[in-house]
């Protein structure tokens, strides 16, 4: 599983530079739930992976918000048990 975690963290890493409208620490959070849902039930996919980034792109303006948004999906994916 720790694996599994770090390539998550760094696929997500990958995506921080974009643009967006939401609260980035919302969108990390949701993202770290849903990702650590997925990899729990083994039905995680690379249209998973896809949509995550997507949406994480979507709530990023700025590093600030980018480093909001890791610090939260890292918090709720690592909380993950």
């Amino acid at each position: 599983m720790k694996i599994k975690q770090i390539l998550m963290a760094v696929v997500f890493t990958a995506v921080l530079v974009g643009c967006g409208g939401t609260d980035p620490k919302e969108a990390g959070e949701k993202a770290g739930k849903e990702v650590c849902e997925k990899m729990k039930s083994g039905d995680f996919t690379q249209s998973d992976a896809k949509k995550f980034m997507e949406e994480a792109k979507a709530s990023i303006d700025n590093e600030e918000d980018a480093a909001i948004w890791m610090k939260a999906y890292l918090a709720k994916f690592m909380d993950c048990n």
